[in-house]
C-alpha cells in the first residue's frame, strides 16, 4: 500500500447528494457499473476531483469525458 495516498491532504468526505444519486443512476444504467461504483465515480465527478484512481478498468468508459481516470499500477 502506498502511503502517499493514505497520507495525503486531499482525500476528504462527500456528501451523497441528489446530483450524485442522478448522476450514479445514470452511470449505472448507461454503463452497466455494480452500485458502488456509480456512487464512488458520481461522487467524484459532481464533486470535481481531478483523478479518481481504480484498478477497474471497466470504469474508464463512463469516466471519460467526466474525469481522468489513473490505474494504481500506473503509480511510481
Amino acid at each position: 500500500m502506498r502511503t502517499i495516498y493514505w497520507d495525503s491532504w486531499a482525500i476528504g468526505y462527500a456528501t451523497l447528494s441528489r446530483p450524485v444519486f442522478d448522476l450514479a443512476t445514470d452511470l449505472r444504467a448507461r454503463y452497466r457499473l455494480k452500485t458502488a461504483d456509480a456512487m464512488h465515480l458520481a461522487a467524484a465527478i459532481i464533486y470535481g476531483c481531478d483523478e479518481f484512481w481504480t484498478n477497474d478498468r471497466r470504469l474508464d468508459q463512463a469516466a471519460a469525458g467526466h474525469i481522468q481516470t489513473v490505474s494504481i499500477e500506473q503509480l511510481p
